[in-house]
């Protein structure tokens, strides 16, 4: 079995420290935005006696132990950070494994058509509703059995844009035998139609050339992975996808985007952030096909919940806060700064820090030691 189970990004680069921190100020916002919720307690709230800050020399990163985590990939930036970090080393081991036995890896995209005054709900709707569609009926039993189809990953993604909200999703294909040019060719036609018609019985409305995109994974898996698992919807993983990018709206504003520009003032985009949550409730972000994990020798997967609220077992401890520390730390925002430190990986520094800043009380370092 591929085990992906210690995975998570380093951050010891300024470069690094500059993402968490961005994270952590969009969490910020995102939980002013949505007050009363689990996010709002995420990360902020601890749910034991003390907070740890702890230290792992294999991933390079400091992080905080003891504190409650919502494990929402699609609301959460800090969450969102560590589950999709695991996602893509999960997909990245399978897409791997799948070549390596010979298999053929299909990249599809697929959408329907949006205007500026539909709501992000209704365009998920229709998005969601011609995806089951899609994989029903006869057609699709017979789509089946071209190569045959092993398995799927796929990914649901938003961005908003002049022309409003613009749902697609992204799904890897697995086939047992790859196809020539002239059978891709005719497989896109029948992928084209079939997709064209589950939207227009949802409801919806789609150009057939455009609704569906279809082309073949060469020996780049890895950068196959981080466009699926860019965080557009997982959240806001900067050193996985390049999200600036995005941000400078060239393709649209990620969920991502709309905080930054939230916390860089712009209210109108904290509505929209709010409008896409509420659309995202209860829908799942990334989803694979019943069955391929195991055929590719992945380990079971975990709840999203369950990846926000591992602890990293092989981090030390270098320093605990009482709750009425934590709580200066929260007042004060100085939630990265202390982690900051901690990326060093010095009891010593993070003692000294905490004292120096009054959090601790003289002399507390020698008693912690």
């Amino acid at each position: 079995m591929v085990d992906t189970q210690n995975s998570g990004p380093g951050v010891g680069a300024k470069g690094g420290q500059a993402t968490r921190a961005r994270a952590y100020a969009a969490h910020s916002a995102a939980a002013k935005l949505l007050p009363g919720t689990r996010l709002a307690k995420c990360h902020r709230v601890p749910w034991q006696a003390t907070v740890g800050v702890q230290h792992s020399a294999q991933r390079e990163r400091a992080s905080y132990i003891g504190l409650t985590t919502c494990g929402s990939v699609s609301a959460c930036p800090i969450c969102a950070r560590k589950v999709a970090e695991r996602r893509r080393q999960e997909l990245e081991a399978a897409l791997a494994e799948a070549q390596r036995r010979g298999y053929q890896l299909l990249f599809l995209t697929m959408t329907v058509r949006h205007h500026k005054g539909n709501s992000c709900d209704q365009v998920l709707q229709w998005l969601t509703d011609a995806r089951r569609r899609f994989r029903s009926g006869r057609e699709w039993q017979a789509l089946k059995m071209v190569g045959p189809l092993l398995g799927y990953v796929s990914t649901l993604e938003v961005t908003v844009g002049d022309n409003g909200w613009h749902p697609h999703c992204h799904e890897v294909w697995i086939l047992q035998r790859p196809l020539d040019s002239e059978q891709l060719s005719r497989l896109t036609y029948r992928l084209q139609a079939h997709w064209e018609h589950a939207v227009v019985s949802s409801g919806g409305d789609v150009e057939r050339s455009y609704g569906l995109h279809l082309e073949v994974i060469g020996e780049h898996e890895d950068a196959v992975a981080d466009y699926l698992l860019k965080g557009g919807q997982w959240g806001v993983c900067d050193e996985m996808t390049k999200a600036h990018t995005k941000h400078a709206r060239r393709a649209g504003r990620t969920v991502a985007s709309l905080l930054d520009d939230y916390v860089a003032g712009d209210e109108p985009s904290g509505a929209l952030y709010v409008e896409y949550v509420k659309a995202m409730r209860g829908r799942r972000v990334h989803r694979w096909s019943s069955g391929l994990r195991r055929l590719l020798g992945l380990m079971p997967e975990e709840e999203d919940t369950e990846v926000a609220a591992q602890p990293d077992e092989a981090a030390v401890t270098l320093a605990h806060l009482e709750l009425a520390e934590w709580r200066q730390v929260i007042a004060r925002g100085l939630v990265t700064a202390l982690l900051d430190v901690a990326d060093f990986g010095s009891a010593a520094a993070v003692h000294a820090w905490l004292e120096m800043k009054g959090i601790w009380e003289e002399g507390r370092a020698e008693i912690e030691t």
